[in-house]
């Protein structure tokens, strides 16, 4: 009898778990493939940035509104990269969605360029 209890208990938690990686499944944000030029340009993107980190925290002498700005719209544009903004159905709605992606990590590159070209008008201010 406690063999079948057990094993009843066991059935109800591997169904248990079977449902909570269904669930996790449905959360997983949609990734670009890494074999795509988008996966590829994504690829050596953080490169890059992991190589301007170094310089930054060793030899860079940068002032910390310019190294954060670089950080931030590096990090963004690599996030707007890596994750569509919806997932295409056709090969239009892809291309689509990546100009979009690409648009996106445009505009946080324009912020950082604008803080770092109005750094003095953004300290005149207070």
């Amino acid at each position: 009898m406690a063999t079948l209890n057990n094993t009843a208990e066991q059935s109800a938690v591997e169904q248990s778990d079977a449902e909570t990686a269904e669930k996790l499944r449905a959360m997983e944000l949609m990734q670009r493939p890494e074999a795509s030029a988008a996966g590829r340009c994504i690829y050596w993107l953080g490169i890059a940035f992991a190589v301007m980190h170094i310089y930054f925290n060793t030899i860079g002498t940068l002032p910390e509104l310019w190294v954060a700005s670089i950080h931030f719209a590096g990090f963004a544009l690599l996030c707007a990269l890596m994750v569509p903004v919806m997932h295409g159905k056709s090969v239009a709605g892809r291309r689509f969605y990546l100009l979009l992606d690409c648009l996106l990590g445009l505009a946080a590159i324009l912020c950082a360029a604008y803080l770092i070209g109005f750094e003095d008008a953004l300290y005149d201010r207070g």
